[in-house]
């Protein structure tokens, strides 16, 4: 499974990567677009999942900022 990370702040004014989740279809094509691919995950293998990716974390159900389009 090929996982997609994305850049954020980490407070400390730098960034890490994070992988994005979602409860839901409609929430993932709100924030990221119609034309999405996605796996549906159990929550106890997320961690498993993203063994070696490279994520520090996982933001569930994120909003896109302002101005922003997803897909």
């Amino acid at each position: 499974m090929d996982v997609t990370l994305v850049p954020v702040a980490d407070g400390k004014g730098g960034e890490q990567l994070v992988a994005l989740a979602f409860t839901s279809v409609p929430l993932l094509v709100e924030a990221m677009g119609e034309d999405q691919h996605w796996v549906i995950i159990p929550t106890g293998e997320v961690e498993k999942a993203l063994t070696g990716s490279g994520a520090r974390a996982v933001l569930v159900d994120p909003q896109l900022a302002e101005g922003s389009t997803g897909g």
